[in-house]
């Protein structure tokens, strides 16, 4: 006499489970299969050979630093100018922080404009979505990639290697960004600094006395001639956020005598729609 088996094979659940791991398994292949190939934005959101608009910004590190009121007016223009960005656009952040100082100018970061619309991916080749799919991303990567790389920068504490204490070369930063690809008419600079030039080979504006005339008289100095001159800035608009300081030092009179020499610095070079914004500082800055 023969005794039943007491666990009886299942077999139509597990033709069932063997049919949907098939499915699943050929619809992730074929989902690879339409993705292979197509462009792929990085981690900054960039795609490459999708190029808009150029955004330089120079950040000037120094010390003393940015106060929380300052801290907050920069955050504000920096979230206007990332929401103003179109497809494909870019900003490159450049800093004088200490790990930065170098012969050759590099950015800190960058970011790129997202897709707002579902077409401006299909014009590409590059996988889409819905628009409201487009607009969580644009936020994904403000807040995960640009947000946390800004408040690096303008950090009140930085780590010991960012802290950059003892110059600010932003004539040479100028300059040197002046000869990086892609800094052409229609491309935009944003300064941020109290726009104390100080490195002691070239000019320490309000320490040493004379270092800062009227720029038509420093423009004839051989050191500007042969290091600070920036290639011309013709058709490229400035923004110059001017960081407010009670004191700048005992040759100054007052930040209009500064700004004056950059403005006209600016404009001599070829600059256009040129806008200086004023951040006050806070009472305990």
């Amino acid at each position: 006499m023969r005794y039943a088996s007491r666990h009886k094979t299942n077999w139509p659940l597990i033709i069932g489970a063997s049919l949907a791991l098939i499915i699943c398994i050929v619809s992730l292949g074929y989902a690879a299969y339409q993705a292979y190939g197509k462009p792929v934005a990085d981690r900054y959101g960039c795609f490459d050979g999708v190029s808009g608009r150029q955004t330089f910004v120079l950040i000037d590190a120094s010390e003393p630093r940015f106060d929380a009121d300052q801290q907050r007016a920069l955050h504000r223009y920096f979230r206007q100018l990332y929401d103003g960005l179109g497809f494909g656009d870019r900003v490159s952040v450049y800093t004088t922080e200490g790990d930065q100082q170098a012969s050759v100018l590099a950015p800190r970061f960058h970011v790129c404009g997202p897709a707002t619309e579902p077409g401006q991916l299909t014009a590409i080749g590059a996988e889409t979505g819905p628009a409201g799919y487009l607009k969580k991303q644009r936020t994904r990567l403000y807040e995960q990639r640009f947000l946390p790389e800004l408040g690096a920068v303008l950090d009140d504490s930085p780590d010991k290697g960012r802290r950059q204490s003892w110059q600010s070369p932003i004539l040479e930063m100028v300059a040197d960004l002046s000869r990086q690809p892609g800094v052409k008419a229609g491309a935009k600079i944003v300064l941020v600094s109290d726009l104390v030039q100080n490195t002691p080979d070239s000019a320490q504006f309000c320490r040493v006395q004379n270092d800062m005339p009227r720029f038509a008289h420093f423009a004839r100095r051989a050191v500007y001639h042969d290091r600070l001159k920036p290639h011309a800035l013709n058709g490229i608009a400035v923004d110059l956020l001017m960081l407010q300081r009670r004191s700048y030092g005992p040759h100054c009179r007052d930040e209009d005598e500064i700004r004056r020499f950059w403005v006209d610095y600016f404009r001599a070079n070829g600059a256009v729609g040129l806008r200086v914004i004023r951040l006050r500082h806070g009472m305990g800055g």
